[in-house]
């Protein structure tokens, strides 16, 4: 599996969105009502180093320190609970461009290498 770019946290991930569109607190906890009601999740309680710490498979994570839709601060909190995984952290490509440039080919050599 590859995650390029990826949240952790729900909660940051939601508070995030409702921040560019100008969100009022009403819809946040209408956000909070919603995954509860509909999956039985707590947005607070959501979390990427929890659910990497149940994956049994190889992994690669690519994230970029020049992130401004996502921190790399996610990133890291996920490769400390995925330990199948490999961290690669990039600098200057952003966050489109982070996607943009990673190839298949390049993906599939990291992932090699980290099966090895």
């Amino acid at each position: 599996m590859v995650l390029l770019g990826a949240p952790s946290d729900l909660e940051i991930l939601l508070r995030n969105y409702a921040a560019i569109l100008s969100l009022n607190n009403r819809v946040i906890h209408l956000f909070d009502n919603f995954y509860w009601e509909h999956f039985k999740i707590k947005v607070k309680e959501f979390s990427g180093i929890h659910l990497g710490s149940k994956l049994k498979i190889n992994g690669l994570i690519v994230h970029d320190t020049d992130d401004d839709v996502v921190s790399i601060k996610e990133a890291k909190k996920i490769a400390k609970g995925w330990t199948n995984a490999q961290f690669i952290e990039t600098k200057g490509l952003g966050t489109v461009c982070i996607t943009m440039n990673c190839t298949k080919k390049s993906i599939i050599i990291c992932l090699n290498r980290s099966n090895s």
